[in-house]
This record gives C-alpha cells, structure tokens and sequence, in this order.
C-alpha cells in the first residue's frame, strides 16, 4: 500500500508506504504501528509489534515508513534514517512535521473507509511520533507509546556531552533552553492530550539506558498520569512483546466501548438546548 505525503521535496520520501493487515468487514478498529529508527523493514517488523497477535484479537494493522526510512531513504543516503531525525535541525523539524501530517492523514482516511476507531502504537521514534499526534489529533482513539523520549531536545543535548555537534552548538552560543526552543514545535510536552487518559498507556523496558527515566515521567505527568507500564527488556529488546500486545488490546478495547457509550447518548433536540437555557 503506498501514499503520497506532499510534504517533501526528496525523491522517494514523498510516497508513504505501509503494509495493511485488514479483516473483510466494516466498522473494525484499526492499529498504526510506527517503527524505532533506522526501521522500515515492515515485514521484518511485524514480530517486533506482536502483529499475528493484535490481529488475531480482531483489529486490523497498518505498518507505516517513518520519513527518510525503508523505501522512503533517498538516493546518496548511506542507511534508514541516516537524514532523519539528524543534525539538520530544519530537516528534522519539518520531518516530523511531515511524519505528523502522514499519520493523521491516514488516520481519517480509515475513518473514512469504515473503521470504528483508529489507535497508535509506536515504538521509541515511532512512540515519540505517536505521542506528537496524540497531542494533535482529536480522532485518535487510543494510544501506545513505548520506549518513547519526551524531549528529544533533552535527550540529544544529555547524549551529546562531549561530542563535535553539540561542542560546536555551544561555541555558536547554544545552550539547553535554545535547543529545547528550536525543536519545541514537536516536542509532545508542548501539546495538551486530545485521548482520553485511560485509553493511553506508556510503557518503558526495566532495563532502557537510552531514555532516562526521567523523561517517562515527565511525559506520563504531562499526561494526566494515564496507565504506565514496565516490561522485561531494554530500549532495544522487549522481551514479552505479546505483553505489549495484549496491553494495546486492552486500550483498544476500552476506546470502543467509551465510543458506543457516547453514541448510545441521547441527541439533544432544540427544544431542550431553549429549555435549558431559560431554566
């Protein structure tokens, strides 16, 4: 399946391409899975996100390309995700902008084409990019983030210490608050939740020396304290990934019986709105 993101002038990034895994039926939830970076590989990814298994439990997956990753790696660049997220501030500032843009596209696209509800389940970038448009986008219906930074200004900054970009950011007169500054725009902490706290849950690995735990706090306080989860495994290895699964289930679940509760309610008429008002 491919689609055409126009939100870059790159030749191969501009196309979107995704594996879909979808039942022969109507109004089914739907799971998009964003990848880690320097992923793609969809098929290869498929374990990585339990996919026999949120299938069998009757929703449909849709694996999406990060930009700049898999088949969307333009010509010259040496590996996935090689120019994204980088050193380029503007490139990754617009990358994101247009990863954001791709999801919440696709996301009305499968409302549009019958599905009951639409979640994200991302995976370190990919769970960076799902909490962006979770912050975005009011259709969303649930979330799962794992392994998932909640600066990436912070953390680019902590893990630079000592190293030729940040030495020459800090001779130019940069400091933490302006790199945090210029990269705000996607920062998830800059954007109030559009899904409801309980069908959100952020998971981090026990043993992950990438993300501070620091950062999963802060990102789990910004949202209102939904569900957090520690699994066995690191940034890299998630050593139950059917826990995962069985955890993004959960909250799909969750989504679609809040969502027949509110189309259960009664349609106010006119006459109650005047009723009301004047009461």
């Amino acid at each position: 399946m491919r689609a055409i993101s126009k939100a870059d002038a790159h030749a191969g990034n501009e196309t979107v391409h995704c594996r879909y895994l979808r039942h022969n039926r109507r109004k089914r939830g739907v799971v998009i899975c964003l990848h880690p970076f320097g992923g793609g590989a969809l098929g290869l990814e498929a374990p990585l996100f339990a996919v026999q298994k949120l299938y069998e439990s009757g929703l449909d997956v849709l694996q999406v390309t990060l930009p700049f990753h898999g088949h969307r790696q333009p010509k010259g660049s040496l590996f996935s995700g090689q120019l994204f997220p980088g050193p380029d501030l503007q490139r990754t500032n617009e990358g994101f902008g247009q990863a954001a843009t791709d999801v919440r596209a696709l996301v009305h696209w499968l409302l549009r084409d019958g599905a009951s509800e639409v979640g994200l389940f991302g995976i370190s970038l990919g769970g960076y990019v799902a909490a962006l448009v979770a912050g975005l986008e009011e259709k969303l219906a649930f979330c799962l983030t794992v392994s998932t930074p909640s600066s990436l200004a912070d953390l680019l900054w902590l893990r630079g210490e000592g190293l030729p970009g940040r030495i020459s950011a800090e001779k130019q007169g940069y400091d933490l608050e302006a790199f945090r500054a210029i990269l705000a725009v996607h920062c998830p902490l800059s954007h109030e939740l559009k899904i409801a706290p309980a069908c959100m849950t952020i998971a981090t690995g026990q043993a992950d020396r990438l993300i501070p735990y620091c950062q999963t706090e802060a990102l789990w306080e910004h949202w209102q304290r939904p569900k957090l989860v520690h699994f066995a495994g690191s940034h890299v290895v998630q050593a139950d990934r059917e826990f995962l699964a069985r955890e993004l289930v959960r909250i799909a679940q969750l989504a679609q019986e809040r969502q027949k509760r509110i189309s259960e309610l009664p349609q106010p008429s006119r006459d109650d709105f005047w009723s009301r008002a004047y009461a």
